[in-house]
């Protein structure tokens, strides 16, 4: 039962960070002057759902390495979101106020599904160690 919570909590926290990522890469594309429909953009954007959707298969089928698919995206989507309250113009605005926000939000949840990914790997571990025990006797 705890490590099917750690899952929902983990398939919870990847779609929240990405949905605030690509809300960051928004808007960092307009201040760069670089169009939503340009190829970077569409590829950035893409492989960022693509990421999400490797955690979420990984993390529901139980497999081995979904814990590093789970730390290596909250990485990624921690870097994003990092840039954006690093680098949004007009930090005092009313919007970059609101991008920072949402920015420091993103972090936090980033670092909450790296403590979910590093507990993944030692429910895991755990699991793994009981069942080669098991078979000693």
């Amino acid at each position: 039962m705890q490590k099917q919570n750690n899952v929902v909590k983990i398939i919870a926290v990847t779609i929240v960070t990405l949905i605030i990522a690509m809300v960051i890469e928004f808007v960092m594309f307009n201040e760069h002057e670089i169009a939503w429909t340009s190829g970077s953009a569409l590829t950035t954007l893409a492989m960022m759902v693509i990421i999400m959707i490797i955690v979420v298969l990984l993390a529901v089928a139980d497999w081995h390495f979904s814990n590093y698919a789970t730390i290596i995206a909250m990485l990624y989507y921690g870097i994003i979101s990092l840039g954006g309250l690093l680098q949004i113009h007009g930090k005092s605005t009313p919007f970059g106020l609101l991008i920072q926000l949402l920015a420091i939000i993103g972090l936090v949840l980033c670092v909450y599904g790296l403590v979910l990914g590093f507990k993944q790997r030692e429910l895991y571990m755990r699991n793994k160690y009981r069942k080669d025990h098991r078979g000693m006797k």
